[in-house]
């Protein structure tokens, strides 16, 4: 006769507060006294009898034995040793015998993974408790109370007070509430812990149903009548509900799952003839019942990426708690450091805050300590993970407790979820139906919605909506075991083949940029997958034709995540294999243009990569050209333009010779061809031109839209909006230079790329620095630093913390700004930055009073000048030397009214009237010392004048006072 389990002793289901208890067979957890039965079975011990639905089933004597050892130990893990010295004493047997007799007893049961399960590593379990045949006769009719709760108080879960409370709320006011989700998600706990909380807090009366002891539907009234006292045989389900009328208490239907539909025929039943009576049942799936409310219980809640790496935060989220708490349980006197919290946070995020994962995971640190225990995740060895003794069969590892709920799928579900397994991360209803579509055997539409339905019906696939579309996922620990499945199955590579085209689909057709928010969530979704086809198909048992097809393909969607080390990684890994034959075609120029993209756009400011970037730009060059393919060389001869600053021999001097034929009717690639023309002017020093080429180009990017662009065509178009908001601030127009620094950088916030935002950061530091608006840039220069920090980027570093010195130069704290560009001039790499972090470091000893390191400084810069032959930084490096050499006394200042003229003169002959306005000041103060104030004053005012914007910028406002000091001054001087 089954009978109700006590709630007090669920601990091990959901605690794991226990002490595990030893697997011992000299004490029978199932003691025999006279026959028993389960399922449709009959064993009787003393008799030697053991009898089936048909009849009689003659097993072998150490089968029966083997049979009878199993029975009397139900539920608990028994070993090899234990079983051979049990059947076989005194004799020494090897394991195959063991192997084959448990082979027979499996084929005269009928169905070997119901009743025998094995745990590898430990031995078996006997999944089914067995009942006295006695106990099918009539009985009680007292329903005894269930007892008060021993040991731990049950509401104290971790992470699941509002969960809770939601539930006994609700059962206030409905007849059937059913708490739904995965197995391992902690149903039963909370069950208890609600019925506990009913009988201590509210004195309702509440019995535990272990629907696990109802093998078959026709069992569930015996079941629930021992339950609440009664006891019945299975054909008493009338006498059950005449009971249950006069009763008022709560029923936990636990584990409905693999009863459902008996488990909801009665559910329904007693709730509309027993109006006393609430049913709280947990399940895999609800019972969907008229009246039924649904609860589902989600994974405990683990850390986001931000907070992953913040031990403070990573310690209030429930799983991380549930963790540490469980590590200390079991190793008292363990001291809880920093690196653990942030292991252990890693851990919750890789097991999905799943409680019994954790609880297991917890289990095996006292022995591993977290950093192996993490290693074994990464290598998915959670599943042999193993609970103690006291867990139910169902929950004794990983892979019995999914096993539960995939051994209840139909056949298409379970190849459903085994194909589904290739997916990683979160994925659309259109890549679900569209993935079975691709395997072998193609799932139909309606096969394949049905199969989706069924699976998230049954908790085995997350769901959830985003701006109302549909997003599955399915757990690590699901995914790992449908993996195995498949494997076991032989379907691993036909799963890894149909993910593999679906992912190669799905590149041909995903945005090239992420305008949209919608867009960018889109492409972070499928990130995980689109790593997962390329990793596969370059494996040995992937598909190499396939793999280079989804190298050539995946660049614009890892370049519109920021991701150009991605795209370095698999285009180099493509061209390494690239067969003979592709060698010199399409197949090749795809990556070689890749590699150089990904190379300049994301890759460019680190040194160690500039020689494989010239060579993959030449090597794009002269395959484009053989080709005839004018788009591609287009892009390759800007990004040279940009590395090389038109000192590489394939660039031409005469702009007008590099005119691209072909791009009369592609309009992004004129865009791109009169960006190039405006970096070529601009990188000489012919201003004008570079700002005429530049405004020719934004207007051709802003006719096509941002939203038509691909990633990479938006960032040359914001690095074109940075030079020509600096060349506007170069010839005097501080104003719209202003103006056009803004717009870049609200467009560049509006791409969502990191990548374009860091550039677009990187040019307009000079508009702002140069305006004396710092303030303005911080607020992107925080984001860009955060960006960075959570991609582990370091390429824009030298950038930002150039923008960060200078910023601390700016507030005054001179001695931690010159600290700080010391330390960067040896590290930065490109030219131009050079000399930018050269000429503040200058100005920072100069306001020190160093005059000797400042003339120093720029003396180290002369070689980077020489090398570049014109820099639109030289007028304001001759200005500083002036200022430095000024500084030193009269013995210099010959040749500082010198290298002030000369400076003045360079500035005027390029156009550069800021840079000459800062000159004429200098040269100003150098005459009014000399008392030549109407000579200082002359030339002074002759720049001034020119401005016709910008008089409230720094600059001027500082020229207009040296300008009414000097004609305050002059008429006495005159006089």
């Amino acid at each position: 006769m089954p009978s109700g389990r006590d709630i007090n002793d669920l601990d091990g289901l959901g605690g794991g507060d226990q002490p595990p208890r030893p697997s011992t067979l000299d004490a029978p957890s199932s003691p025999v006294a006279g026959p028993l039965v389960f399922g449709d079975f009959r064993l009787n011990p003393a008799a030697r009898t053991f009898e089936g639905p048909m009849g009689e089933i003659v097993l072998g004597g150490r089968a029966f034995d083997l049979l009878v050892a199993l029975v009397e130990h139900a539920g608990t893990v028994i070993s090899h040793r234990e079983l051979l010295a049990r059947v076989w004493p005194a004799t020494a047997i090897s394991d195959g015998v063991l192997r084959v007799q448990l082979s027979a007893l499996r084929k005269a049961l009928g169905d070997s993974k119901r009743f025998i399960v094995s745990v590898p590593g430990r031995g078996y379990v006997f999944t089914e408790r067995a009942r006295p045949e006695s106990a099918e006769a009539e009985l009680d009719t007292a329903a005894p109370e269930m007892p008060p709760p021993r040991g731990r108080n049950h509401t104290a879960l971790t992470g699941r007070d509002a969960v809770i409370k939601a539930v006994i709320e609700q059962l206030d006011h409905r007849r059937v509430v059913t708490l739904v989700g995965p197995g391992g998600i902690g149903k039963t706990s909370v069950a208890a812990a609600v019925a506990h909380h009913l009988i201590e807090g509210d004195q309702r009366a509440a019995h535990f149903v272990d629907l696990t002891l109802a093998t078959e539907a026709g069992f569930l009234p015996t079941v629930i009548g021992a339950a609440v006292g009664l006891r019945l045989n299975h054909l008493e389900g009338d006498r059950l509900l005449t009971f249950l009328a006069t009763q008022s208490c709560v029923l936990v239907f636990d584990n409905c799952e693999h009863i459902i539909a008996a488990a909801a025929h009665w559910a329904s039943r007693i709730a509309g003839q027993a109006p006393g009576v609430t049913i709280l049942a947990t399940s895999r799936e609800a019972l969907r019942i008229p009246g039924e409310w649904v609860i589902a219980l989600p994974p405990l809640e683990t850390p986001d990426q931000e907070a992953a790496v913040d031990p403070d935060r990573a310690r209030d989220f429930p799983a991380v708690r549930l963790l540490l708490d469980r590590m200390v349980s079991l190793s008292p006197g363990r001291r809880i450091v920093e690196q653990d919290v942030l292991t252990a946070a890693q851990i919750c995020q890789r097991l999905d805050g799943v409680p019994l994962a954790i609880e297991l995971a917890a289990s095996r640190v006292s022995s591993f300590g977290l950093p192996e225990v993490a290693r074994q995740l990464d290598h998915r060895l959670s599943m042999t993970w193993t609970a103690g003794p006291s867990a139910p069969a169902r929950q004794s590892s990983l892979r019995a407790t999914l096993g539960w709920s995939y051994d209840l799928l139909g056949d298409n579900e379970r190849l459903s979820l085994c194909r589904l397994s290739a997916f990683v991360g979160r994925f659309g209803l259109r890549d679900a139906t569209g993935l079975l579509g691709q395997a072998d055997p193609p799932f139909s539409e309606a096969l394949a919605l049905e199969a989706v339905h069924a699976l998230v019906s049954k908790s085995l696939l997350n769901l959830d909506f985003q701006d109302g579309e549909p997003r599955y996922r399915l757990l690590d620990i699901t995914r790992t075991f449908a993996s195995e499945r498949a494997s076991e199955l032989g379907q691993a590579r036909a799963n890894g083949l149909a993910h593999a085209r679906y992912i190669r689909d799905y590149l041909r057709r995903a945005p090239t940029n992420v305008h949209a928010k919608a867009a960018l969530d889109g492409l972070n979704d499928n990130l995980a997958n689109v790593r997962s086809a390329l990793d596969w198909s370059f494996s040995p048992s992937g598909d190499l034709e396939l793999a280079q097809d989804l190298a050539a393909l995946s660049p614009p969607f890892f370049l519109a995540l920021s991701l150009s080390e991605e795209v370095l990684h698999w285009s180099r890994i493509a061209l390494e294999k690239l067969a003979s034959d592709q060698r010199g075609g399409l197949q090749e120029l795809a990556l070689q243009a890749a590699t150089s993209q990904a190379l300049a756009f994301g890759q460019s400011m680190r040194p160690a990569l500039t020689g494989a970037l010239t060579s993959s730009l030449a090597r794009t060059v002269e395959l484009s050209e053989k080709l005839g393919m004018v788009r591609e060389k287009t892009r390759a001869l800007y990004f040279m333009s940009r590395l090389t600053d038109f000192h590489n021999p394939l660039l031409k001097a005469d702009m007008a010779e590099r005119a691209g034929a072909g791009l009369d009717h592609d309009i992004a690639s004129q865009a791109i061809d009169a960006s190039d023309r405006a970096l070529y002017h601009f990188a000489f020093g012919r201003l004008h031109q570079s700002i005429q080429h530049a405004e020719m180009a934004l207007a051709l990017f802003a006719s096509v839209g941002p939203e038509e662009l691909g990633v990479l065509d938006q960032g040359i178009a914001a690095h074109c909006r940075g030079m020509h908001s600096v060349a506007l601030w170069y010839v005097g127009r501080p104003d719209q230079a202003l103006s056009a620094a803004e717009r870049c950088l609200a467009l560049a916030a509006e791409s969502n790329s990191f990548d374009i935002l860091c550039d677009a950061v990187i040019w307009t530091t000079n508009v702002f620095w140069y305006r004396g608006d710092l303030g303005k840039l911080l607020p992107h220069l925080d984001e860009v630093e955060r960006g960075a920090m959570s991609r582990a980027d370091f390429k824009s570093r030298p950038y930002m913390q150039f923008a960060r010195a200078i910023t601390e130069l700016e507030r005054g704290n001179r001695s931690q700004a010159v600290d700080s560009l010391t330390g960067q001039i040896d590290l930065a790499g490109n030219p131009q930055l050079v000399l930018r972090i050269g000429a503040s470091l200058a100005d920072a000893h100069a306001r020190a009073g160093d005059f000797d390191k400042a003339l120093a400084c720029l003396a180290r810069l002369e070689p980077t000048l020489d090398h570049l032959g014109y820099s639109n930084l030289q007028p304001e490096l001759m200005r500083l030397k002036a200022e430095a050499l000024w500084a030193l006394g009269p013995d210099a200042r010959e040749d500082c009214v010198a290298v002030a003229t000369a400076g003045k003169d360079l500035a005027r002959q390029v156009g550069a009237l800021s840079w000459e306005l800062r000159i004429a000041r200098s040269l100003a103060k150098f005459l009014m010392a000399q008392n030549q104030r109407a000579a200082a004053e002359t030339m002074l005012g002759e720049v001034y004048e020119r401005f016709t914007e910008g008089h409230e910028t720094q600059d001027l406002r500082d020229a207009r006072a040296l300008l009414e000091s000097a004609r305050s001054a002059a008429p006495a001087a005159r006089a």
